[in-house]
């Protein structure tokens, strides 16, 4: 592996180095050489001149290819808790070639139950027991864990609820006082619907809302994940469930904000009982509002998010902190964003304010393939905090995979303020007017 480091100062946070990984990330020690250029061959005998020219070309293409991917700027400061992150390469866990997604929720039954994408789920392939969108159960712990798939893929429990090549995909799911809930990627349109659904038996059928995001008020918002707390989201900060979402475009930019979203939690299937954050009031406290139209974003990146605001935020309640997970996409350019553009950030309320964990140029030598999402399970996160594990998929890597993680506590700099005790539970509030 070969690192760049590059410091910053951001504007009222202190100064941090962020490291922008190169592409050997999983070759073990020692790592391989330089990628070189291939032999010139030439139709005739070279001048002297052309001989010179061909060296320097030859010497810029080596240089290009040994750098690592130009790094972005992180858009918030440093953490206060959270130093960094160790990754576990060893314990990189790969299933279910061809499928995709993987969000995951921690299930009152003891399960996490997770959902994939254009593909068989575990024990299948992209063809073997293909389906649209496929519902499974892991047990166990990681590295020892048991995927089952229940609705859809190779030898389900249940027949598929979406058994057709394109008709829905999932980011976001949640258990809540032990039903399920989804939200679905309808795949009808350019810009698609998105649904609501629901399952009160554990996966085996699924029901669908009358009303759906986009509407009318605003025809770009696009709900896409969950905030999950603990088991069956057991100890969530009140009494309501919230989901992060943004607009439905590909090409991202530094107007993509993600947005959240809440609702009591027994009445999570109304549209008229959703409220969406609007800002903060005289005292600093979240304001709230019926109006989706007036709503207003806890998160901005500058170098943009995912497609819809796909981030993936929990609670890790040990350390009292909020991890969002995202991508962002290489400075410059409209691309979608990528799986080694990973940003990793916490905050001690769901919106906010956040600071930066860590903000990769290429995270795993994953490079510029789309991200499809990041997802950490409440259930993997140690009793300490600090260790979790996460999956990730994108097209280039289409598959379940699952690594370890562990955090390190932040060095306190000097002339700013002390660093937050870890292992201590925040007295929550009612959740804001």
């Amino acid at each position: 592996m070969y690192t760049a480091v590059r410091s910053y100062t951001h504007s009222g946070g202190p100064t941090r180095m962020f490291l922008g990984e190169g592409p050997d990330l999983f070759a073990p020690p020692p790592y391989p050489p330089k990628p070189t250029i291939g032999r010139v061959k030439w139709a005739r005998a070279p001048s002297e001149r052309n001989m010179w020219l061909a060296q320097i070309v030859l010497a810029v293409g080596v240089a290009l290819c040994s750098l690592p991917l130009l790094a972005a700027e992180p858009p918030y400061p440093a953490s206060p808790v959270i130093g960094g992150i160790s990754w576990d390469r060893s314990s990189h866990i790969q299933k279910a070639p061809g499928s995709d997604l993987w969000p995951v929720t921690w299930a009152s039954d003891g399960s996490v139950y997770t959902a994939w994408g254009d593909g068989g789920g575990f024990g299948g392939t992209n063809t073997n027991g293909r389906v649209s969108l496929g519902i499974a159960t892991i047990d166990g712990t990681p590295p020892n864990i048991v995927a089952v798939n229940i609705n859809g893929g190779a030898n389900p429990k249940y027949p598929a609820t979406w058994g057709c090549s394109t008709c829905g995909k999932t980011s976001g799911i949640i258990s809540v006082g032990g039903v399920l809930y989804a939200w679905i990627n309808m795949q009808n349109g350019s810009t698609p619907d998105s649904k609501l659904a629901w399952s009160p038996d554990r996966g085996k059928t699924w029901h669908f809302s009358s009303w759906k995001f986009p509407d009318s008020a605003d025809p770009r918002f696009f709900p896409a994940t969950f905030l999950n707390f603990g088991r069956g989201n057991a100890n969530a900060r009140d009494g309501y469930v919230y989901s992060y979402g943004g607009k439905w475009i590909w090409t991202q930019g530094g107007t993509d904000n993600v947005y959240l979203m809440r609702v009591p939690k027994n009445s999570i299937t109304i549209r008229s009982a959703y409220e969406f954050f609007s800002g903060f009031d005289g005292s600093g406290n979240p304001t709230w509002t019926m109006d989706i139209s007036r709503r207003q974003p806890v998160f901005t990146d500058p170098n943009g998010v995912n497609n819809k605001g796909l981030v993936n935020v929990v609670f890790d309640a040990p350390l009292g902190r909020y991890l969002l997970i995202s991508s962002h996409r290489p400075p410059g350019s409209s691309i979608k964003t990528g799986l080694g553009r990973l940003g990793v950030f916490d905050a001690p309320e769901p919106w906010g304010p956040w600071t930066t964990v860590a903000y990769y140029a290429n995270w795993l030598g994953l490079g510029d393939s789309g991200a499809l999402g990041y997802n950490i399970s409440t259930k993997w996160i140690s009793t300490d905090g600090n260790t979790f594990w996460m999956t990730y998929s994108a097209p280039s890597t289409d598959q379940f995979n699952l690594i370890k993680g562990t955090f390190t506590p932040a060095t306190p700099i000097a002339g700013s303020p002390p660093t937050p005790p870890t292992g201590l539970k925040l007295n929550v509030r009612s959740g804001g007017n």
